[in-house]
Formats: structure tokens, C-alpha cells, sequence
């Protein structure tokens, strides 16, 4: 009878499983989860890379880290770099007002003195005589009230005028003084490093072939070699393998760390497993790449 394909996954850097297919559908697969197929990959793939899951699982972009992080600011929209932005404010200065008050109290000044000399002129000089003081009177009343209107909107226009030119420079001045408005390049806004992001992106430019190997009659492998290959455009260092040794009973015997110091670009390094006593499978592993990753002393 045909075993059932397992599966282990690997989320925010903590490694689970073994679990069935319809064990590790049920848990929902995100994006940028790592699974790993038992007995058949050669390194950790996000969940859209493998064809049986590719309808359980969003799709990952091509590269994460290296959309996040690796963009340099020549390449990005200004627009979207947290770059000051001048604040400008609205100055509503009052209306001017046009003062006509002194120019309409002179005309209907000059109308009533017309008149009231061409209804004069009618009467007899008797009613003239009689009438003289009141014409006086209202004559100077009609100029007091044209002079003191005249006055008071010069006044109105002046104190409007200063109050504008107070105004303004005081608006200006704040506008000036706003926290936001400053002309340094300091308050760009940068996003921080994240290692677990990072680990992985390089992690996937590492591909790992198996070679045949021996399995002794009671346990115990010989003869395995990993050729390591390095697909990015560039060197990577301090490479940690882990290979699992496995027990028949898929329970993991002990693990073998072996450090690669440097890795160029498409270049392929082959490295030779130690040889163990113990387990009839074996399983690997990048667990470190620039320092990122597991820690591992030597």
C-alpha cells in the first residue's frame, strides 16, 4: 500500500508537522508559509510552488525581501517616500469695503440745497425773509452729516487697511513656524530590516541535490554527497546544512551541521556527508545563510 505523501511546514520560523494533505490544507496556508514535501524536495517552497496546493494557498510574489527592502530611492515614485509636504494655508483678509458714504451725503446735499433754493424762489420775499434761518440750519445740518459720515468711512478704510497689513505677516510668520515646514531630507521614512524576511529570500536561491547514497541492513547511511548551488547574482557566505538522519519509525535519530563558507554566484559546491550508523533516510536542510537564521557554533 502507498504511503501517504507528508508534509512539514515551516511559520514564522517555527518548523511543525509531519502532516497529511488534508491536515495541512486545514490549516489554512498563507502566503509566505514554507512547506516541505517528505521524500520529495530539495529545499523549503512557498505553498503556491507546489501544484497539489496552489488552490489552498495565496500566491507569493517572486521575491518578498527584495520588493521591501532592496528598492533604492532612484527608483521609487517620489511620491510614495514619506518626503515632506509643504502645508499652505488659506488667508481670508476682510473685503474691502468702498466707503461711499462721504460722495452720496455730497450729492443729496447738493440736490436738497437745489431744491429747496427752487421753491424759495417762487414765494415772496416775505416768506424768503422768514424762511432764511431754517434754509441756514438745514444747510449746515445736511454738511455736518455729510462730513461726518465722510470721515468715519475714511476712518472704516483705514483701520481695515491696517488690520490687513497686521494680518498678514502674522499668518506668514505661522505658516513659516509649522513643525512640518523645514527643507531637510532627514524625515525620510525608511523601513526597518527584518531577518526572518531576509533568511528566506536568500534561503530560496539555494537549490540541494541529493546523491545516491547506502542504507546498511540494520540502519546506518554511507556514501551521501549534497551538491549546494547558489541561483542569485550574489556571493553568499557562512552557509549551514543540517541533514536529518531518520529512524524507520520517521522519528529523526540526530542531525549533522555542515558549513559552507562561501558560496558565488551559479556556482555549485559538492560536500560529504559524514557517514552514520544510524537511520535509513536522510532529509536536509539551509538553516543559515550571512549569519541569519539558526545560530550555529563550531
Amino acid at each position: 500500500m502507498m504511503a501517504m505523501q507528508q508534509y512539514r511546514l515551516l511559520r514564522n520560523n517555527i518548523e511543525s508537522g509531519p502532516y497529511s494533505f488534508e491536515e495541512l490544507v486545514r490549516l489554512q496556508l498563507k502566503a509566505y508559509d514554507l512547506v516541505w514535501s517528505e521524500g520529495k524536495s530539495a529545499s523549503w517552497k512557498y505553498p503556491c510552488e507546489f501544484e497539489e496546493l496552489v488552490a489552498y494557498a495565496p500566491v507569493a510574489e517572486d521575491d518578498l525581501y527584495s520588493t521591501v527592502h532592496h528598492h533604492e530611492n532612484s527608483s521609487w515614485p517620489r511620491s510614495q517616500l514619506g518626503t515632506y509636504t509643504r502645508k499652505y494655508v488659506s488667508v481670508i483678509l476682510p473685503a474691502r469695503e468702498i466707503t461711499s458714504g462721504a460722495t452720496d451725503e455730497g450729492v443729496f446735499s447738493a440736490n436738497v440745497t437745489e431744491s429747496l433754493e427752487s421753491q424759495l424762489s417762487h414765494q415772496n420775499h416775505s416768506e424768503k425773509q422768514g424762511n432764511r434761518i431754517y434754509i441756514a440750519g438745514a444747510l449746515i445740518l445736511l454738511l455736518s452729516f455729510g462730513i461726518y459720515f465722510g470721515t468715519s468711512g475714511k476712518r472704516s478704510q483705514q483701520k481695515n487697511n491696517e488690520s490687513r497689513d497686521n494680518i498678514v505677516p502674522e499668518m506668514a510668520s505661522m505658516v513659516a513656524n509649522m513643525p512640518g515646514n523645514n527643507n531637510s531630507d532627514n524625515n525620510l521614512f525608511t523601513i526597518p530590516p527584518n531577518p526572518v524576511l531576509e533568511f528566506a529570500s536568500l534561503k530560496r536561491h539555494l537549490t540541494i541535490v541529493k546523491s545516491d547514497y547506502s542504507v546498511g541492513l540494520f540502519g546506518g547511511i554511507s556514501g551521501l554527497k549534497l551538491s549546494v548551488t547558489n541561483t542569485s547574482a550574489k556571493p553568499l557566505q557562512d552557509v549551514v546544512v543540517a541533514i536529518d538522519f531518520i529512524q524507520k519509525n520517521q522519528v529523526i535519530h540526530h542531525t549533522e551541521n555542515l558549513l559552507i563558507g562561501s558560496i558565488q554566484p551559479s556556482q555549485t559546491i559538492t560536500i560529504a556527508v559524514p557517514e552514520s550508523k544510524y537511520g535509513v533516510a536522510i532529509r536536509t536542510r539551509i538553516i543559515g545563510i550571512n549569519g541569519l537564521g539558526t545560530v550555529i557554533e563550531y
